[in-house]
């Protein structure tokens, strides 16, 4: 670290407000290997074989990130327990169309991820996503039959805006009270803003869903949950692992 602190101007500012270097004078890296599967489809590998850890599938919404870099994200999880796969959707589809080379649409999508991904060869798989992702990854884990679903911040599209630039739109949403007895848990994070807490609604009616409240108002709750110093706690509940033992 002392290369960094040496810095000097805009650099070393850059560096003296790095959340990532802030967090590595905390505690060493956790250390994961970066595998491209895809276009837009990237796994991170932890410690261990497969059968011995979870698979998280996180897909970001609009800012390509699941609400914070993904090396800060990373290091909030134990890569002992856990795989990570991060997935973005640059064309703002809310992933309707899949992903740009990889896939056409959210049924090959979520066919072709856990395929690519290995899913079947590891102890539990978590669907989770952000904001704009958020209800896809809902969407995804409900077809997948995954053990656990997580919508932080989840955004319901406004399909009239494609129908009018003539892009055809998939009618079933399996976001609908059919899969209301669905088997695997659904889990939706919002905050305390109007919207957040609109979306949070719609998710608890139409599918049974658990909401989980942040009293904060900001749309962005993970960052406030990190600034709290509460992030591993709160990842903790949402993929099951004893945050006490992983702290940094």
């Amino acid at each position: 670290m002392a290369q960094f602190d040496a810095l000097a101007g805009h650099a070393g500012e850059a560096c003296r407000t790095s959340y990532i270097l802030r967090e590595l004078r905390k505690a060493p890296a956790r250390t994961f290997t970066r595998e491209e599967i895809g276009p837009d489809v990237v796994l991170f590998r932890g410690e261990g074989p497969p059968a011995q850890k979870s698979l998280i599938i996180a897909l970001c919404g609009r800012s390509q990130r699941p609400n914070m870099a993904w090396s800060l994200f990373l290091q909030y999880l134990p890569a002992t327990l856990f795989d990570v796969a991060i997935l973005c959707d640059r064309r703002g589809s809310h992933y309707t169309r899949g992903i740009a080379g990889y896939a056409d649409d959210l049924l090959q999508l979520q066919r072709r991820v856990m395929a690519d991904t290995d899913a079947a060869s590891y102890r539990k798989i978590y669907f989770y996503g952000t904001s704009s992702g958020g209800l896809p990854a809902v969407r995804i884990g409900l077809l997948a039959g995954v053990h656990r679903s997580i919508a932080v911040g989840p955004v319901f599209a406004w399909p009239i805006h494609r129908l009018l630039q003539g892009e055809p739109f998939q009618t079933f949403d399996p976001i609908c009270a059919c899969n209301r007895q669905a088997p695997q848990e659904v889990l939706c994070i919002h905050a305390t803003n109007a919207r957040d807490m609109l979306g949070a609604r719609h998710l608890e009616l139409i599918l049974g869903a658990r909401r989980v409240r942040i009293a904060v108002p900001d749309h962005n709750v993970n960052y406030q949950l990190y600034l709290a110093g509460r992030l591993m706690e709160f990842h903790g509940r949402m993929f099951e692992f004893d945050a006490k033992g992983a702290i940094r």
